[in-house]
């Protein structure tokens, strides 16, 4: 895939934050994924959400839902289905796992691994 496209695009900067984390990002005393979570953490679609356009309204909603969709597309990440696939890897794996389960997700979507990671 170019370097430039708009999912590899997406893909770096997903990996680059989850890996940063390192750690999920769930609603208070909770084990539910979350956009916005304790300690200022974010999920993968929370990483593409800037602070400025997140909302509580978001939460619990999904990147197939309307208010979650426009935003994500006005910003570039218009792939919905390819942004629910990074979604999945923040909240079905252990974090310790995240680093081979990008890998493998890119590897998949042909796409390069970022440097520096």
């Amino acid at each position: 895939m170019n370097k430039f496209s708009p999912n590899q695009k997406t893909f770096n900067k997903v990996a680059r934050h989850l890996l940063k984390q390192n750690c999920k990002s769930l609603m208070p005393n909770t084990s539910v994924c979350a956009y916005r979570g304790e300690n200022k953490t974010r999920c993968a679609i929370g990483a593409l959400i800037p602070d400025r356009l997140y909302s509580m309204d978001l939460e619990n909603s999904t990147p197939f839902c309307e208010n979650v969709r426009a935003i994500l597309s006005g910003l570039g990440y218009k792939d919905v289905e390819f942004n629910c696939s990074l979604q999945k890897i923040h909240d079905n794996n252990d974090p310790k796992n995240w680093r081979v389960a990008l890998e493998e997700f890119a590897e998949e979507n042909n796409l390069v691994w970022p440097k520096g990671l």
